[in-house]
């Protein structure tokens, strides 16, 4: 998640103006850049698209400056192939003092706004330009000076398998050719800007990828997603669940309520008599066995959330839309693709889902090795897992599949103005067990849980454009307690009755069939304890402001003998 840095330098350190710097992977390591700083906060700058970092395996690299004052850079053990960019600084080199020439080379890493960790090289090299590198770069001039547009080569060292960047069989290449797909459109976007900018004598700019990108595809190129885990076999195949079968029996292996395999001999171990009474009720820092939620809680808070879930076009719902439900569609919809490789969820507890946070999601989904949350609002997001069987996977254990159509107890009390949907015809699934947060810090309490609905995500389920504002906190959100099913609801404040009311309905209380006919009322001549005098002391009455006091004195001199404060607690028949 950083760059890897080379300098070239007159002198043993970092001279302004005459200190070449390339960066093998700027920007989220989507780029090559190529640059010279200037004394007047300017640079003179080359980028290049390309994804030529890795954190998996060692990728050699080449580095060239002729004596014609270009400076050359590639990937791979081969000076001359695979070049990633050039920078044409002939008029510096022309300019410059002889003492200037390059005598040192510097090897390191960059990283901005976070701490660089420690980078790792091997067999390093630094020889003059033989004859031959200097062939084979007087023809990539040739090429880059006629427009060619391979002339550069576009680099992805996650997807190309046809290349050894290092001369190592394990060359540890991953199918992900999503990635690779963006990197085309990318290269040839900044393809057609370098193309303008020659046109028209402007100064070429590198683009950036929000620039034709949908801003939730770019950031994720930028971000630059970690490896997870590769399944590589459809665990759901005829086929698999046979051997999972004839496993199981063989071993006499049970499932439990989450679809987990287990030993049948130990079953009675885990039973709720052995646990933790703090496990069981869910109270102690490990939950224990959660119990799995009922379907019918798939449905509450249906008319909160609705406008926030996004559910899928109707040409990839699991049946076909009845009659009231379909509609006009736009060609994105009608083009639209499911994405194996991810899955796509939608909180049904919004307060509580607004505490949730990435790792919490990616602690969710940890068994199955998720490699990206892609957020798309407050109530949804996208989990990228490496491969799409490891996504199935995930779906199909902490998911259970909804009724269709739902259950008679909902349907019966839908109105006109609130139709229960069909979320299982639209490939939905709602969670085994809720979502939970891990640890305590600004957004929220560590405890909090929110239940989620599942499926498999699409090709439209994608942020077009950076939100520029979010929506009103929901109800009965807070970050300062543990929140949960049915947090958005709010709370009746308990409010201070008033000094009669008080009086009259709070000394009824309690009173048997002696106290005056059940009258509310304390009878003085019962001879018994009044009820008041077994109770605590508190204030029966709001505070007075200063100008209340002073009336009250002042009628308290003119009437001597007359009440001042409160009137008497106890009421006389």
């Amino acid at each position: 998640r950083e760059c890897v840095a080379v300098a070239l330098s007159p002198e043993s350190n970092f001279v302004l103006g005459k200190t070449y710097v390339i960066h093998f992977g700027g920007s989220g390591n989507i780029s090559t850049v190529i640059r010279r700083r200037l004394p007047s906060n300017e640079a003179v700058d080359v980028q290049f698209a390309g994804r030529v970092c890795s954190t998996e395996r060692y990728i050699s690299y080449w580095v060239c400056l002729a004596s014609n004052g270009k400076l050359y850079v590639g990937i791979g053990k081969r000076p001359g192939e695979r070049c990633v960019g050039r920078m044409d600084d002939v008029l510096y080199h022309q300019l410059r003092s002889p003492k200037d020439a390059v005598r040192y080379v510097g090897l390191s890493n960059s990283a901005l706004g976070r701490q660089a960790k420690p980078l790792k090289m091997r067999n390093v090299v630094v020889t003059t330009v033989p004859e031959s590198l200097k062939t084979t770069l007087h023809k990539l001039d040739a090429a880059i000076d006629s427009g060619d547009d391979d002339a550069f080569a576009l680099v992805n060292v996650e997807t190309d398998a046809s290349h050894n960047y290092n001369n190592n069989n394990n060359s540890g290449t991953s199918n992900n050719d999503e990635t690779q797909r963006m990197m085309e459109e990318y290269q040839k976007e900044c393809r057609k800007a370098r193309a303008r900018a020659k046109k028209f004598n402007l100064e070429y700019k590198e683009p950036s990828p929000q620039a034709f990108f949908q801003w939730s595809e770019a950031k994720k190129l930028r971000s630059n997603p970690q490896k997870g885990f590769i399944t590589g076999m459809d665990i759901t195949a005829p086929e698999e669940e046979e051997k999972k079968r004839a496993r199981a029996a063989r071993f006499g292996l049970i499932k439990d309520k989450r679809g987990r395999e287990e030993d049948d001999e130990n079953e009675g171990n885990n039973s709720a008599g052995d646990q933790n009474p703090q496990d069981v009720e869910g109270g102690g820092d490990n939950m224990g066995e959660e119990e799995t939620l009922s379907v019918v809680q798939a449905w509450e808070n249906e008319l909160l959330t609705r406008p926030h879930r996004k559910d899928p076009p109707r040409v990839l719902w699991a049946s076909p839309p009845l009659l009231e439900e379909q509609g006009e569609m736009t060609d994105e919809e009608q083009d639209a693709t499911f994405t194996p490789e991810k899955i796509h969820i939608s909180a049904i507890d919004w307060a509580a889902f607004k505490q949730i946070r990435t790792d919490d999601i990616m602690a969710y989904f940890a068994s199955y090795g998720p490699s990206y949350v892609e957020w798309l609002g407050e109530l949804s997001c996208n989990i990228l897992f490496q491969d799409k069987f490891s996504a199935a996977r995930a779906l199909q254990n902490l998911s259970q599949q909804l009724p269709s159509p739902p259950p008679e107890e909902l349907t019966a009390q839908q109105t006109d103005d609130a139709i229960i949907p069909d979320l299982a015809r639209m490939g939905w699934s709602f969670c085994q067990t809720p979502i939970r947060k891990q640890v305590n810090d600004r957004y929220g309490r560590r405890g909090t849980n929110a239940r989620i609905l599942m499926r498999v995500a699409t090709s439209v389920d994608v942020l077009v454009e950076k939100p520029t504002h979010w929506p009103r906190p929901p109800p009965g959100f807070t970050t300062k307690r543990v929140l949960g099913p049915g947090s958005h609801v709010r709370q009746k404040k308990r409010r201070r009755k008033s000094y009669g009311q008080t009086a009259e309905i709070g000394f009824g209380e309690g009173n048997d069939d002696n106290n005056n006919n059940n009258t509310g009322m304390f009878d003085p001549t019962s001879g018994e304890e009044h009820p008041a005098l077994s109770r605590g002391l508190r204030s029966e009455r709001g505070g007075y402001s200063i100008e209340e006091l002073q009336a009250e004195r002042a009628g308290a001199d003119r009437n001597e003998g007359s009440m001042v404060g409160p009137p008497e607690v106890i009421t006389s028949s």
